[in-house]
């Protein structure tokens, strides 16, 4: 969280399991923009300190060529 103390990610934020998920990249794209749907979710009783607050969320992503 970009506001720590205000909004706490670990209280404010939840992120569900997105394994399996099947994403297409076209061959020689060098920074294609992917939006990953109902994964990342902010808590209803979230306080006011929460609007505009950025959170970071490290992914690991595994590439196949087919």
């Amino acid at each position: 969280s970009s506001n720590e103390i205000g909004c706490p990610a670990a209280t404010n934020v939840t992120v569900a399991s997105a394994s399996g998920l099947t994403l297409t990249v076209a061959a020689n794209a060098t920074s294609p923009t992917l939006s990953i749907v109902d994964v990342v979710s902010m808590d209803i009783n979230a306080s006011d300190p929460c609007q505009g607050v950025t959170f970071t969320i490290p992914m690991t992503l595994t590439g196949t060529q087919n």
